[in-house]
């Protein structure tokens, strides 16, 4: 059974979790370990998979990048970032070591560099938008979402 809730209400959800049973860090480690659990599910069949992150500038860009470390585990995977935003938080610092490659929106001023991710991974994880997004979609993310798209298709 899936529960579909208010983004108001999954604040709240999310606030109550953080003050009694697990902390917002504990909450984002967890689903970015289920994430790169499931994306390596769904390349294990490969040879030398591609993953592509699409990630954004709030939590649940965190939640890419904590998904990224994990996929990063695998040396068999090859794991890509494109950032919407840069970031200086702890968990870009995270994955910086690790060497991946990393592409930034605000250097790709036409959307080649997105489109070549997109259209050569073998997966594509859209770690983009949470709970805060406000619709529509408008400026440098829906630009980013169009170059995506092209890549994909």
């Amino acid at each position: 059974m899936i529960k579909v809730v208010s983004v108001e209400s999954m604040r709240s959800i999310e606030a109550a979790a953080n003050e009694s049973v697990m902390s917002y860090d504990e909450m984002m480690d967890n689903a970015g370990r289920a994430t790169a659990f499931r994306a390596l599910e769904i390349v294990e069949e490969l040879d030398s998979p591609r993953i592509t992150l699409l990630i954004g500038a709030g939590n649940n860009g965190g939640d890419g990048l904590v998904t990224a470390r994990y996929l990063a585990e695998n040396p068999a995977v090859e794991v890509r970032l494109y950032l919407l935003k840069k970031r200086d938080d702890a968990r870009f610092n995270e994955i910086e070591p690790l060497g991946l490659f990393v592409a930034y929106a605000e250097d790709d001023h036409d959307g080649r560099v997105l489109r070549n991710m997109t259209a050569s991974a073998d997966l594509v994880i859209d770690a983009l938008f949470g709970i805060g997004i406000r619709l529509p979609i408008r400026g440098e993310a829906a630009t980013l979402l169009r170059h995506a798209r092209r890549g994909i298709n």
